[in-house]
């Protein structure tokens, strides 16, 4: 079932929002977190948290650690887990990530935003039939793939 939430801190800046969640902990790759809840700075992260900006040209991989500055990283999931996908606007252009299957449908989806700084966040369990993530206003420049069976 997809989840939307809405703007999570719209003033958050890049650095703020990686000391929310733990930042050098999450950037150095802090997914042992699989499973654990809590509420930072109005975020609530259930599973592994993947962080991601999003500008233009790319998605930019920030947390954890083996997708850090990778551009449209592989988002390498396992089915039945729970992640929180969170992603900060770098660029102030307008963005909303979606994930879908192979035949174009949309499983997961977030608020879209248009502010720098301001972040949006999904939580999902993933499922087999993820294939590809992207940014609806930016399809073809913001698009990574999603593979099931392993984990960062």
């Amino acid at each position: 079932m997809t989840n939307r939430h809405g703007d999570c801190d719209g003033g958050a800046t890049r650095r703020a929002v990686l000391r929310a969640f733990g930042g050098a902990g999450v950037a150095a790759g802090a997914s042992d977190a699989a499973g654990a809840q809590e509420t930072t700075r109005g975020i609530s992260v259930e599973g592994t948290p993947i962080i991601l900006g999003g500008e233009v040209k790319h998605w930019l991989g920030l947390a954890p650690s083996r997708i850090h500055g990778e551009e449209n990283p592989a988002l390498r999931l396992r089915a039945g887990r729970t992640y929180t996908l969170v992603w900060i606007n770098v660029d102030g252009k307008e963005h909303e990530l979606i994930v879908e299957d192979s035949n174009g449908n949309e499983l997961v989806a977030t608020e879209s935003a248009s502010t720098p700084g301001a972040t949006r966040h999904v939580t999902f369990t993933a499922r087999r039939e993820m294939n590809q993530y992207y940014c609806e206003y930016h399809p073809k420049s913001m698009r990574g793939n999603v593979r099931l069976g392993g984990e960062f």
